[in-house]
């Protein structure tokens, strides 16, 4: 019997894209690890949204970053979303965002989405806490929408060489 790990996928939207790495839509997992790493993208981070879907982040060392939903049983990348100013919020800032300080291990993240998901540019903001996470987009109307939620999230450990870790 499979077992469902993942909370929900709330929204795909399927979008073509000019990411940091230049344009492109799905392709090959080789392939588009090849194009993100040629722009200085490294795997950060991975979640399980559904048994056999999973979303990578990918982020530069000058702050760009690009979110990917990645099918391993066909061995598919698809980028959705992309921009600059990737960072971990500080704790006044997380407490700010949640309304409340931050419980003890939860990691929240922010970046500038500039193209993909939405009208841009929106604040892509990423909160990982008690083995749950979720992406959510806040435009600049105030309006919020969940695009992603999961049980799983692994951060690829920095020394990792060939990167994201496969499922």
């Amino acid at each position: 019997m499979m077992r469902f790990f993942g909370l929900a996928i709330l929204a795909i939207p399927i979008v073509f894209f000019q990411s940091p790495a230049g344009a492109f839509t799905c392709g090959e997992q080789d392939t588009m690890d090849s194009v993100l790493r040629a722009a200085e993208m490294k795997p950060l981070a991975w979640g399980m949204v559904d048994e056999g879907v999973l979303i990578d982040i990918y982020t530069s060392p000058a702050g760009r970053f690009t979110l990917a939903v990645r099918d391993p049983s066909s061995g598919t990348l698809c980028p959705m979303t992309a921009g600059e100013g990737w960072r971990e919020m500080t704790a006044a800032e997380a407490a700010e965002y949640l309304g409340k300080a931050a419980p003890n291990g939860t990691r929240l993240y922010a970046a500038v989405a500039e193209a993909g998901v939405g009208p841009s540019p929106a604040t892509v903001v990423l909160t990982v806490a008690d083995g749950l996470w979720k992406v959510v987009l806040h435009m600049r109307t105030g309006m919020a929408f969940p695009l992603f939620a999961g049980t799983v999230w692994e951060f690829v450990a920095p020394e990792a060489d060939d990167g994201v870790k496969r499922i």
